[in-house]
């Protein structure tokens, strides 16, 4: 689409009216043309662990099959600073992530619980930029790009590459692209 901007067989304002998110008309058509899928939530409090060791532990996670890895602050009993820990993961890695978590961390316990996960068609698609090419996150829902945003990975790359501050490269990838 953005190629055919480039050419003149599309104008800029036909291009952008293509990818204006179009929102639901009602509560019912929330998730109507998205995909869901099951996954598992595994969730524990950790408030007294070595915060050097999180970092591991995510990382540890996420090599292990982890769909996501979170900590999220809070309060525990005798006003004791902690973390929650909240592992997403596809059901057959149920038990071996719960086995990590009991060994690399302080935690004494998991809690675990079935969701339903709805989630935007996702695609990786390259595009030419004067920085060179790079690719970049497409999320459509039915077919219908409802949002585009620049992959970091590529973004940090290319401002290790010239030399230039990471959101100066976002902003250009944004400018160029059509990520708006």
């Amino acid at each position: 689409m953005l190629t055919a901007v480039s050419r003149g067989e599309l104008s800029v304002v036909d291009a952008l009216e293509q990818i204006k998110p179009r929102w639901p008309e009602s509560s019912a058509d929330v998730g109507a043309n998205s995909s869901t899928d099951q996954v598992s939530v595994i969730e524990t409090h950790i408030d007294d662990m070595n915060p050097e060791l999180l970092g591991f532990l995510m990382e540890r996670l996420l090599d292990e099959g982890a769909l996501d890895v979170a900590f999220s602050p809070l309060q525990m009993k005798k006003n004791r600073p902690a973390v929650r820990l909240t592992v997403i993961a596809s059901p057959p890695l149920l038990a071996h992530l719960s086995r990590i978590i009991l060994l690399e961390s302080t935690a004494i316990g998991i809690r675990h619980y079935p969701a339903e996960r709805l989630k935007l068609e996702r695609a990786v698609e390259s595009r030419q930029t004067t920085l060179g090419e790079i690719r970049i996150k497409v999320l459509r829902e039915a077919g219908v790009v409802v949002r585009v945003s620049p992959e970091f990975e590529e973004c940090r790359r290319l401002a290790r590459e010239t030399g230039r501050p990471l959101a100066e490269i976002y902003r250009i990838v944004e400018r160029e692209t059509g990520v708006v």
